[in-house]
């Protein structure tokens, strides 16, 4: 199976830039341990930065929508 995610010029832009300003304060890599919490984080700074978006579909429901297809057959 292939996926194809289009993000917004700006989104990518500031999920770039909150990864390195991780890594420059030493946060590195996300551990098994707190994965949980960087997903989180990651998927809060989406949706905050999507709130002005075009109506329709957010990447982010379709990608529910496919991780419950997939849990759940």
């Amino acid at each position: 199976m292939k996926t194809t995610i289009e993000l917004p010029d700006p989104l990518m832009t500031e999920l770039v830039r909150a990864g390195l300003e991780g890594r420059r304060r030493g946060g590195g890599a996300a551990q098994p341990d707190d994965a949980e919490a960087w997903l989180a984080g990651w998927l809060q700074l989406a949706d905050e930065l999507m709130q002005d978006a075009p109506p329709g579909p957010a990447g982010r429901a379709l990608l529910d929508a496919e991780r419950n297809r997939l849990e759940h057959g």
